[in-house]
């Protein structure tokens, strides 16, 4: 009879029904964590009805769509990419032309300084200066002023000082350009 009331109540032997026999504090414990555990769950269902409350009206993504756009962005990230490099080239490129362009400058300002004295030279010589008399002229005149002297100094002793000559007043600074009075 007793094995069968054991039987009733869901246990196959006496030791069954001594392992489930518990003491007074272990089913306190035990009703604690069933009232912890309703609480629990009290507290989820709320919160899955908030969340549901919260989704009413979402529309669930399109993925085909997403994975098409993420495609094709991927796609623009791989030709910017490709972009990119071409773009460090170009400007490698660049940056070795301008170290050349500032090097062919120095050589220009440097050629610029030799040949300013040089041109300076040339134009005093072709006659582009104040007096607008040519190297040429001035020297001619020089020499022909040293010939006049000499000349008036011969003609002078031989003359015994009776003549003189006017190019000894005007001097080699005197030379005037051409058409001038």
């Amino acid at each position: 009879m007793f094995a069968r009331d054991i039987a009733a109540r869901g246990f196959t032997s006496v030791g069954d029904l001594n392992d489930a026999i518990r003491t007074q504090e272990e089913m306190d414990a035990l009703e604690q964590r069933i009232r912890n555990h309703e609480a629990s769950l009290g507290a989820a269902r709320r919160r899955a009805e908030t969340a549901q409350a919260a989704g009413q009206g979402i529309v669930a993504p399109d993925l085909e769509s997403l994975a098409g756009q993420a495609q094709d962005a991927a796609d623009r990230v791989e030709s910017a990419t490709l972009n990119s490099g071409e773009l460090a080239s170009d400007l490698r490129k660049l940056d070795s032309l301008a170290t050349d362009l500032g090097a062919v400058a120095r050589e220009i300002e440097t050629l610029d300084t030799r040949y300013a004295t040089t041109g300076r030279l040339a134009e005093v010589a072709s006659g582009k200066n104040a007096l607008r008399v040519s190297f040429e002229r001035y020297v001619l005149g020089a020499l022909l002023d040293e010939v006049l002297r000499k000349a008036s100094t011969r003609m002078r002793a031989m003359s015994q000082g009776a003549t003189t000559s006017s190019a000894r007043s005007r001097g080699p600074t005197a030379v005037r350009p051409a058409g001038s009075t």
